[in-house]
């Protein structure tokens, strides 16, 4: 399991070799809808956008690489108290941090 600290720095790292992927094959619309998602994650809403608007005008069928990505990186959100394998977003007790 990992921790919120571990967490965070794995997703900029995520980002960063993203971003060189994106360098070396940038017409790649799996590489974009990963950073989207992981940008998203990060708060960085305006750069995830973009991303994500980029890839969906490349490869739309494609859109769900985004949708599977963007669950891993709101793992964190369960140390918050939220359960995040539910739909209606229930409120849990167990903390992980």
């Amino acid at each position: 399991m990992l921790t919120c600290i571990s967490f965070s720095i794995s997703l900029k790292k995520a980002s960063q070799v993203l971003k060189t992927g994106l360098i070396h094959q940038p017409y790649n619309s799996r590489i974009l809808y990963r950073l989207a998602a992981i940008l998203f994650r990060q708060r960085n809403e305006v750069q995830g956008q973009y991303y994500l608007e980029t890839a969906l005008q490349r490869d739309f069928e494609g859109h769900t690489e985004f949708l599977e990505v963007l669950p891993w990186c709101s793992r964190k959100y369960a140390h918050h108290g939220y359960d995040t394998n539910s739909r209606t977003q229930k409120h849990v007790t167990k903390s992980t941090c």
